[in-house]
């Protein structure tokens, strides 16, 4: 285990996109940018930093929706032949 901890410290120091949690379970979580970064950084930590054999779960990607304005601009695109127009 202190070979993982010192790898994981390592990896934050190097990559400062990826985060590292340690959660109340004690489960240690490593938060990347996407699923190619993650892959990158177990590889960083098999070969480079931990130097350890890592046994990692299945990505958890968060699903995200937000609710934005309507924009205050209308914009409407129209075809007159071999001109285009654009009403704003």
């Amino acid at each position: 285990m202190p070979k993982l901890v010192r790898g994981m410290r390592l990896l934050n120091q190097a990559d400062p996109c990826a985060e590292v949690l340690i959660q109340e379970t004690g489960e240690h979580v490593l938060v990347t940018a996407g699923e190619v970064h993650l892959q990158r950084c177990l590889d960083d930590l098999r070969e480079r930093f931990a130097k350890i054999e890592i046994s990692a779960s299945k990505p958890i990607i968060p699903f995200r929706e937000t609710v934005i304005r309507p924009p205050k601009v209308d914009m409407v695109n129209e075809d007159l032949g071999k001109q285009q127009k654009v009403c704003v």
